[in-house]
């Protein structure tokens, strides 16, 4: 016959209370218990409850404020040190290669120089930086304001450094609208438009040290117009000046230099010996020469 293995049930276990030590331990605990339970039932120090839940609310925020502090200083000391690097790549451009194509140099001032009144256009002559009058002079002058100043010795440093030390033929072209000016200075759209491109040449040379016998101003008037000039908007486009590297195919086309006759007395300053003015004289500056355009 085979023997029955009976199983007690199982009950939940129970620590019983062994010894006087364990005894004194569990009579303090109930009495700790029961404490709480009067403490809570009755009102007395129910304070402690909110209160404590406040401090650990707070501990918690100040925790957080700690950790985001932290964080913001380590940001802070991150840009610090990342701006003088920017500060270098953003005034060293990579400098165009020998007979590397206008549209590199066009590509490159698109992306680096950009302000409103200054379009920078691809054209089979070059690369035109067209600015607009407003830009650059007050109605009916060929001065140059100190923003206007401001703009071009942003843009020429740009277009120096794009261009890597090499020297490039460059026309300055000076255009107005249809509307007449009659003033003692400037009988003309023709004088006007002329003496807006020379000034923009005599900063080139002065201020920025372009190579003079690679410089030509050039007045065309109103006779050169790229929107209509029946509205507000067309003349103010056809108000404007148009820096023109010129590609090499035209470059050739240009006056040959003759550096030898540098040396004539015939009262041009040596400083815009160069410059080879198309547009008709002013009275004022005896110095240009005329031409039909």
């Amino acid at each position: 016959m085979k023997a029955r293995i009976t199983r007690k049930p199982e009950t939940a276990f129970t620590p019983q209370p062994e010894g006087p030590p364990v005894r004194d331990l569990f009579r303090k605990l109930e009495s700790l218990e029961r404490e709480l339970e009067s403490t809570v039932h009755t009102g007395h120090n129910r304070w402690m409850v909110p209160y404590a839940d406040l401090l650990t609310l707070l501990l918690g925020l100040f925790l957080v404020l700690f950790t985001a502090s932290k964080l913001e200083i380590q940001k802070l000391n991150e840009a610090r040190q990342s701006k003088p690097t920017a500060a270098v790549s953003a005034i060293q451009p990579e400098p165009l290669s020998k007979g590397q194509s206008p549209q590199a140099l066009s590509a490159q001032l698109k992306k680096r120089f950009k302000m409103q009144g200054v379009e920078i256009l691809d054209q089979p002559r070059g690369v035109v930086i067209s600015l607009k009058d407003s830009v650059l002079f007050p109605p009916g002058s060929a001065e140059l304001s100190p923003a206007a100043r401001k703009t071009l010795n942003q843009l020429l440093t740009e277009l120096k450094l794009a261009l890597g030390g090499q020297s490039r033929s460059i026309r300055v072209e000076g255009h107005t609208d249809n509307t007449p000016i009659t003033t003692s200075r400037y009988p003309s759209n023709w004088e006007l438009s002329t003496a807006r491109a020379t000034h923009i040449i005599r900063y080139l040379i002065g201020a920025k040290q372009f190579q003079a016998d690679k410089l030509s101003a050039a007045g065309y008037g109103e006779f050169r117009p790229i929107a209509k000039n029946s509205s507000i908007e067309g003349k103010q486009k056809n108000r404007r000046v148009d820096i023109v590297v010129l590609n090499e195919n035209m470059a050739l086309q240009e006056p040959p230099v003759n550096n030898s006759d540098s040396s004539l007395s015939d009262g041009i300053s040596p400083n815009v010996r160069g410059l080879v003015i198309h547009g008709q004289t002013d009275k004022a500056q005896g110095s240009q020469t005329k031409s039909g355009r």
